[in-house]
């Protein structure tokens, strides 16, 4: 997986970056499915991290692929797409109704932090004794936390199915079982990411970004962070 492109699996295909697909759909179309209002969401995310991303859904079996990915447009670093496998998208739709709603938050939260990240440089400029793309996860998953605290106003039962839902997502990739950091380090990033945007309602999104990666970077080291 090229770091660069934030895809969370196998490398997608040029057909799948295009969206010719036949099963690919435009999820802002879609009013109503999985009781998400996903055009309200998807304008949301965009206008949180000032980036230019929509939501599609795809064929798990013509991609390869069993969860969400971003991929950036190669000529603007505002642009990309973000791919749900159909089968995911049954998953969560289907088997966890009542959270529903705020686990596909917190995964479009997630995503379009990986959108951010492209915008910031920070796929390219991470370098030191560390694993940067587990950072990059970490990082994704704060940003989330701190995106649907400030923009919805997290209550604790929304926090709660979203932490039980990131204890039971696959870490990482095979042969890759830390891809993602562990849950733990998960569940303990996106609380810290929500607990930011109720510490400080005046705080931004360049503040909280620098604050979660001085928390990825210090929780993988397993040292003390400031934040």
């Amino acid at each position: 997986m090229a770091l660069g492109t934030i895809a969370l699996s196998a490398s997608p295909t040029a057909a799948s970056i295009d969206c010719e697909l036949a099963s690919c759909i435009d999820l802002s179309d879609l009013d109503g499915s999985s009781g998400v209002d996903w055009s309200t969401l998807i304008n949301d995310a965009n206008e949180f991290y000032e980036t230019d991303t929509n939501v599609y859904l795809v064929s798990a079996f013509d991609e390869g692929i069993s969860s969400p990915y971003f991929l950036p447009e190669q000529e603007s670093v505002t642009k990309g797409q973000i791919h749900i496998p159909d089968i995911y998208h049954w998953v969560v739709s289907n088997g966890r109704a009542d959270d529903a709603e705020s686990i596909w938050k917190f995964i479009v939260g997630h995503e379009m932090a990986h959108a951010y990240q492209v915008r910031a440089n920070l796929d390219k400029s991470l370098v030191g004794p560390f694993d940067s793309v587990v950072v990059l996860e970490l990082h994704a998953d704060y940003l989330a936390g701190f995106f649907l605290t400030k923009r919805y106003g997290l209550s604790v039962t929304e926090l709660d199915s979203i932490l039980n839902e990131v204890e039971r997502l696959p870490t990482g990739e095979p042969g890759d079982p830390d891809f993602h950091g562990a849950h733990a380090q998960r569940v303990i990033m996106v609380t810290r990411g929500a607990l930011f945007a109720v510490a400080d309602p005046g705080a931004d999104l360049k503040g909280a970004s620098i604050c979660g990666l001085e928390m990825a970077l210090e929780l993988i080291a397993n040292t003390r962070s400031g934040c």
